[in-house]
């Protein structure tokens, strides 16, 4: 017999892969010059956003 535990963790493995696989369409990378870091960083802290927030904010102004 498996053991219970570890057919909850990869139970909660294979939700979490699944889950993973619906947002990745939607997922955005960048690598930032350490000044535009500096700047997006300061921006974040000014809004009191955190970055996924501060990432809609700025490219939603952007395209609107």
């Amino acid at each position: 017999m498996t053991d219970p535990v570890l057919q909850e963790l990869e139970r909660l493995r294979e939700y979490r892969r699944r889950a993973d696989a619906k947002r990745r369409e939607r997922q955005v990378q960048a690598r930032l010059p350490p000044k535009l870091a500096q700047q997006f960083t300061a921006y974040m802290q000014a809004h009191g956003l955190n970055q996924n927030q501060a990432i809609v904010a700025i490219l939603t102004t952007f395209f609107n």
